[in-house]
């Protein structure tokens, strides 16, 4: 039996449509946490209407509103009057206890310096208290 040329046409792009969908679907992505419509400041400029996804902890991608990824999330959160800035750095504290590193935490204080109160008991508690 001979196919006709219109029969390899549509058979040829048969094929290509196939093969388009199974090599350009990728394997959904997934994140736990997606913040929509946040501002977001970098220590130079601020970014309106961004998209962040975070995963186990840290930012995984930051894209404008208009460039949605496509993946599964524990949880939405509305950004809107919000806004994302840097790790602040608190260079004067004396730290007493576990607790004054979580407080500088909580506030958003990722980097301290301790002042002139460095003693074997502190290394010793800052230590246990990052590497836990």
């Amino acid at each position: 039996m001979r196919l006709s040329l219109k029969t390899h046409f549509f058979s040829a792009v048969a094929i290509i449509i196939c093969l388009s969908i199974f090599t350009s679907c990728k394997k959904q992505e997934s994140v736990d946490y997606v913040i929509e419509d946040i501002k977001i400041f970098d220590g130079n400029e601020i970014k309106e209407h961004a998209t962040v996804y975070i995963k186990e902890g840290k930012i995984f991608k930051i894209v404008d509103a208009s460039q949605k990824i496509n993946c599964k999330y524990k949880l939405k959160i509305n950004g809107k009057n919000k806004m994302i800035i840097p790790g602040m750095i608190n260079a004067h504290v004396h730290i007493h206890s576990r607790e004054n590193l979580k407080e500088s935490a909580n506030a958003g204080i990722s980097t301290v310096l301790e002042l002139l109160q460095l003693n074997e008991d502190s290394i010793l508690m800052l230590q246990l208290f990052f590497l836990k």
